[in-house]
């Protein structure tokens, strides 16, 4: 659903794109509407994910028991009767499968679920049809992370040639998942949408998310005042008063549970609400490229391979020439020497054992000697 027109208020606003005050508002009336939608949400998606590991743990028992007892009686024969102690190689392989197809599936579920909170939001509070929108999460988790794992790639290669550069990538490429999910865009389609929509309205855009950005730090604030109090309550002789202290954390601890979630869901909202109202503002005959970021990525790549294959070379010569082992046999014998320091005057210890005491006078003495 497109989003409701937003009367501008001077405050960072365009011709095109909403005031912040406006675009805050916005936000949040889309998140008072959506969010028992989310809730439900969120509860499918830990059903599901707790569903899907009970399955694979199940499976995982099914098949190790029976692969491990194969490869126990084949050690068994092989070793006429000596497979104590024995963990079969299929049993183990089979389970690493298992893990990785479990990691594989749960990668697949998170995303799945990050899709359909945008599609949620997207709805602006209308009535959701859960399946539906599972259904069509679904079919957009290939193009969903092949976009995102692309403009990582460039966003990490622009970053090793200068760390500006990746920043500003990074704020091109902010829109890429909006594009593949709403835009039906796929793969440089998507990059360029995303690119396009910040390069013509680049300061709207980091104006705005440097806002959210700002409020997302400000809401940390409380809860860092917060837990200074139950800190100085534990530190109390009081036992009524570590009690306290533990039950106040616990509680702020689940307040600021409650304000994450809720604060995920409205950054969500406002970036999508960002997105919608930028685009709309964007004309479409203004074409971009990305050859110059994809050189850049690359140029990145190619400072990184040879930054780590000269600090190769190096760390292979210096073990080469033995200069490292010098310098840790210089160390050891810097610290016997260390170990072997006479001690100060006055403070040594005279035995019995010794025929020449350490005490210079009787040394002097040939009388304390021939007692000695």
């Amino acid at each position: 659903m497109e989003a409701q027109p937003v009367n501008p208020s001077p405050l960072l606003s365009s011709a095109q794109m909403p005031s912040i005050g406006s675009l805050i508002n916005e936000s949040f009336q889309t998140l008072k509407k959506s969010w028992i939608h989310f809730t439900v949400f969120s509860l499918i998606n830990l059903v599901i994910g707790f569903a899907v590991f009970v399955v694979f743990a199940i499976v995982g028992v099914l098949l190790a028991i029976p692969l491990g007892i194969w490869g126990f009686f084949g050690e068994l024969i092989a070793n006429k009767g000596s497979a104590l102690p024995y963990i079969s190689p299929l049993a183990i392989g089979g389970v690493a499968i298992l893990y990785l197809l479990f990691i594989i599936a749960m990668i697949v579920i998170s995303g799945m679920f990050q899709i359909g909170y945008i599609l949620i939001a997207n709805n602006n509070g209308e009535k959701v049809e859960y399946g539906a929108i599972l259904k069509k999460s679904f079919s957009l988790v290939g193009p969903y992370f092949w976009v995102s794992s692309l403009s990582g790639l460039l966003i990490f290669g622009g970053m090793f040639v200068f760390l500006f550069l990746g920043i500003l990538f990074a704020i091109f490429f902010m829109f890429v998942t909006y594009e593949v999910i709403l835009g039906n865009k796929k793969s440089m389609a998507a990059l360029r949408g995303s690119m396009s929509i910040v390069k013509q309205n680049f300061w709207d855009v980091v104006g705005r998310g440097l806002v959210l950005f700002l409020l997302g730090i400000a809401i940390q604030i409380p809860r860092l005042i917060f837990q200074i109090l139950p800190a100085a309550l534990s530190g109390s002789d009081s036992s009524g008063s570590a009690i306290f202290a533990g039950v106040l954390n616990m509680l702020i601890t689940l307040v600021y549970i409650v304000v994450s979630i809720l604060w995920g869901w409205f950054a969500m909202v406002y970036t999508l609400n960002l997105y919608k109202h930028a685009k709309a503002a964007t004309k479409a005959d203004q074409p971009v490229s990305l050859m110059w970021i994809v050189i850049v990525a690359v140029i990145g790549y190619v400072i990184m391979a040879a930054t780590f294959w000269f600090v190769g070379i190096g760390i292979g010569q210096i073990l080469q020439s033995g200069a490292l082992q010098k310098a840790v046999q210089n160390v050891q014998k810097q610290q016997i020497q260390n170990n072997q320091l006479p001690l100060p005057s006055g403070l040594e210890m005279d035995s019995p054992y010794n025929t020449y005491p350490s005490n210079p006078q009787y040394q002097s003495d040939p009388e304390t000697q021939n007692t000695y």
